[in-house]
């Protein structure tokens, strides 16, 4: 009991002045699985439609067992909640009216049933990277129209909150890719807890640009816009290609971290990308060693 208590005191995240930056791994790869030092652990639900489905699949497991199975590594989970229109009650041109009138409604219950059942603490990250122009048609939640997304996201999280009051430890991320239009889209404190964004360098894309591809640069673009609502800033995805030098990136973000006071967390994405970064480009792979992403 003291051990789940000490894992929900430490999902209770707000703004305050810089400590050490705690780590974490998306682990499809499931390289990670007996790493010490990881203090967060992101999977993804497919589609909140199937609550089997989740990123890295572990066969036979729902989100409760799942959410379970990170907390007896004694980590905390972050769960990605990509909510895909379910062709039984909308398409998906019509997800985030839907969202808002309350078509989703009992989606939402079903999902938050299996966070009740697993009864501990997590933080959820919804409709993740809405205002990246890349995504729209490949995330049905993206989009340009920034106002029916805002009134799509305040009414899950207001239906989440619904639904889980009692349950302790639960954080609510709101994660755009952390461009600069990305403040477009914020819902307002009362429906965030956590700010978030995603990070990522490869040298064959950031040649092409003329960009250093440091975490320093990159995060010292996004931050401005992030830390403008005084919250806890988190990197929900992060990764350097794989054929990069890793060791020294890794280290080299590591040592600014503390320039940037709000930050206190930053996830690794241990995976091989599902997406071309330019038209028929090939597809980055951001696995990692725990020996390099390790503290």
């Amino acid at each position: 009991m003291r051990k789940i208590t000490a894992l929900a005191a430490a999902v209770m995240i707000t703004a305050t002045a810089h400590s050490a930056v705690k780590v974490g791994v998306y682990d499809y790869n499931q390289t990670f699985m007996t790493s010490t030092g990881q203090t967060y652990e992101h999977i993804f639900l497919g589609s909140w439609g199937n609550l089997n489905l989740l990123y890295p699949q572990q066969t036979g497991n729902n989100v409760a067992i799942a959410l379970a199975n990170i907390r007896g590594r004694n980590r905390i989970p972050l769960l990605t909640v990509q909510p895909y229109h379910i062709s039984s009650i909308g398409s998906a041109p019509n997800l985030l009216s839907g969202i808002t009138k309350g078509k989703y409604d009992r989606t939402i219950a079903n999902l938050c049933n299996q966070i009740k059942a697993y009864n501990g603490p997590a933080l959820i990250r919804f409709g993740h990277e809405m205002e990246l122009s890349g995504n729209f048609g490949r995330y049905d939640w993206a989009t340009s129209n920034y106002k029916s997304f805002i009134a799509a996201y305040q009414h899950a999280i207001t239906v989440f909150k619904a639904n889980l009051k009692g349950i302790s430890g639960i954080s609510y991320v709101w994660s755009p890719a952390g461009n600069d239009n990305a403040n477009n889209y914020y819902p307002g404190d009362a429906y965030v807890d956590i700010v978030g964004c995603s990070l990522y360098s490869w040298s064959a894309y950031n040649s092409q640009y003329g960009y250093s591809g440091t975490f320093d640069e990159y995060f010292g673009w996004k931050y401005p816009v992030l830390s403008t609502h005084n919250k806890a800033v988190m990197v929900c995805e992060e990764g350097i290609e794989k054929h990069d030098n890793q060791a020294a990136w890794v280290a080299a973000a590591k040592a600014v971290y503390n320039k940037y006071p709000l930050l206190f967390a930053v996830v690794y994405f241990n995976s091989v990308d599902n997406w071309p970064w330019w038209p028929n480009g090939p597809i980055p792979d951001w696995s990692i060693s725990p020996s390099v992403w390790t503290p």
